[in-house]
């Protein structure tokens, strides 16, 4: 009960750390540093968790991303009328013969390394596209012009990125201004969705066929893997839905959130690792400043070991904890440095109090005077 009425206490009072924290057991004190780092983790794990793939074509930004992924499917995935069938066999992004991007004569075509031609399609409304989409493949004894296929998606990035120039005079260092669209780029091992804003632009300057470009606006995006694909979303050309067109976007936001969940969690586990770590270091940090303090001169309280300093700061960071993980979920942008704030501040006024005096283990008080008995007065006689 007494342990239990010391936690609450630690919550709000510096003196009661002060008082008891040192006399505390060791194991509350890990008990309690564990919790506080769990406490402060807590937004970051549901922030990353309630983040899906899907995303990508729910935000402000999508600019008729859904529209333009409903005609794809429409127009050259329908069922039996598919003019390209794209298909998931043992975790591998594969396409039917015949039923190919380049096999398609309203294909357009841009010209990378070695002078290897690459089709892609425009997807959207009439006279101005608002989705392109390709498939890039990859073979080392075809490729002799690349190491891997990153850096071959990079140039038909570049290649796209560069295909629609507007009318802007030319600037005096040579650079021109092309307009960019949103891109589906798929490949055997991963796909990747870049998503731009309508008026998004980039500089660009073409030497020797190299593309140099510069002021680029960036893309919402995201890629995934095909390794958690459902079964039902394996064959992509089943994603069209005749009756219910707007069926057939939710089946593209299943794919989208099943290839993104293998990143999300390897992103969820490299936050985590960094958050805690970064949360001891500063708690380790907390706990030298002071020792050190305690070193001072004008230091009242005596010289405080490294244990004892690490006692005291892991029962003073309980609070702060809380408090993080309340302003973190109300401001997100304070995820990451919510609780350093408020452990900062909570040390802060610890080991000013601390290095002031140690508080008495009762509050003084004053003792009752006792009353002088009047002196007699020895008459003379």
């Amino acid at each position: 009960m007494n342990t239990l009425k010391f936690l609450l206490r630690s919550l709000f009072s510096n003196e009661a750390i002060i008082k008891e924290g040192r006399k505390q057991k060791w194991w509350l004190t890990v008990l309690v540093l564990l919790l506080s780092i769990i406490i402060s983790l807590i937004p970051a794990f549901v922030s990353i968790l309630n983040t899906n793939g899907s995303a990508i074509i729910s935000n402000a930004q999508t600019q008729n991303i859904d529209y333009s992924l409903e005609r794809f499917s429409f127009e050259y995935m329908n069922g039996n009328d598919a003019k390209i069938d794209l298909k998931i066999v043992d975790g591998k992004m594969t396409m039917t013969e015949g039923k190919t991007f380049k096999d398609l004569e309203e294909a357009k075509t841009i010209q990378i390394k070695g002078g290897e031609e690459v089709s892609f399609l425009e997807i959207g409304r009439e006279n101005e596209p608002t989705l392109l989409v390709t498939y890039v493949d990859f073979k080392v004894r075809d490729n002799p012009s690349y190491d891997n296929i990153g850096d071959k998606v990079t140039d038909v990035r570049n290649a796209l990125a560069v295909y629609y120039p507007t009318s802007d005079p030319v600037e005096e260092d040579g650079y021109s201004t092309s307009k960019l669209k949103s891109l589906l780029l798929f490949t055997e091992e991963y796909f990747g969705i870049y998503v731009y804003n309508y008026d998004a632009t980039t500089k660009f300057k073409i030497d020797n066929g190299v593309i140099d470009l510069k002021d680029t606006a960036s893309p919402a995006g995201m890629t995934g893997s095909y390794i958690e694909i459902e079964e039902r979303n394996q064959h992509l050309n089943s994603f069209f839905n005749k009756t219910t067109p707007a069926q057939t976007v939710e089946r593209w936001k299943s794919f989208f959130d099943q290839a993104y969940q293998p990143t999300k969690m390897a992103n969820l586990g490299m936050t985590l690792i960094i958050y805690s770590s970064l949360n001891v270091l500063v708690i380790l940090i907390m706990s030298l400043t002071i020792v050190i303090m305690s070193r001072f001169k004008s230091a009242q309280c005596g010289k405080i070991g490294f244990g004892n300093a690490l006692k005291l700061i892991s029962f003073a960071a309980l609070c702060p904890s809380i408090l993080g993980m309340i302003i973190s979920f109300a401001i997100v942008s304070l995820q990451s440095i919510g609780f350093l704030m408020f452990v900062g501040f909570r040390c802060i006024f610890l080991s000013t109090r601390l290095t002031r005096g140690e508080m008495p283990e009762t509050p003084n008080k004053k003792e009752p005077t006792k009353k002088e008995e009047p002196k007699k007065e020895i008459s003379k006689k």
